[in-house]
C-alpha cells in the first residue's frame, strides 16, 4: 500500500503527472460551472439568455435564430456555399438548403451559381438586410 501512495506521489511530481493533474482540476471546475449554470428551479440560464437575445434581435429581424446565424455569416464573408454554412451553423445541408432558399425569397440574400461547381449555389447579403444591420448597429452605440 505505501508503494502504490509513493509511487502516486513521484507520479504527480514529475512534468507529466503535473499536467495530468492540472487537466483533472481543469476538467473538474469545467463540471462545477456546468452544473452552476443551472439555477436550483432547473431553469437553463443559456436557453435564458439566448432567449432574451433572439427577442431583443428579433424586433429589427423578424427572423429565427438559425436565419440570423445563417444571415450573420453570409454577411461577414461574401460568395459562402451552402456547405461552409451547415457546417458553421450545425445543421444538415438539406435544411440550409431550405433555410437559404427561405432567406432568399424573403429578399435578404442573393443566390448565385458557384463558378467552381456548377451544381452548388454561393450566397451575397441583400441590400436589404445591409440596410437593417446598419440602422439596428447605429441603434446600439447610443
Amino acid at each position: 500500500m505505501v508503494t502504490i501512495l509513493s509511487n502516486f506521489i513521484l507520479l504527480l511530481i514529475s512534468p507529466p503527472g503535473f499536467l495530468i493533474s492540472m487537466l483533472l482540476l481543469i476538467y473538474f471546475e469545467y463540471l462545477t460551472l456546468k452544473s452552476i449554470v443551472k439555477d436550483s428551479y432547473g431553469i437553463n440560464l443559456n436557453t435564458v439568455i439566448s432567449n432574451y437575445v433572439h427577442r431583443h434581435t428579433s424586433k429589427s429581424l423578424p427572423l429565427s435564430s438559425s436565419e440570423q446565424a445563417a444571415l450573420d455569416m453570409v454577411y461577414r464573408r461574401e460568395n459562402i456555399g451552402t456547405r461552409e454554412v451547415s457546417n458553421n451553423i450545425g445543421i444538415a445541408i438539406s435544411t440550409t438548403r431550405r433555410l437559404m432558399r427561405d432567406l432568399a425569397s424573403k429578399g435578404y440574400v442573393f443566390r448565385k451559381v458557384n463558378k467552381n461547381d456548377r451544381r452548388a449555389f454561393c450566397y451575397m447579403a441583400s441590400h436589404k438586410y445591409i440596410q437593417k444591420v446598419k440602422i439596428y448597429n447605429t441603434q446600439d452605440k447610443y
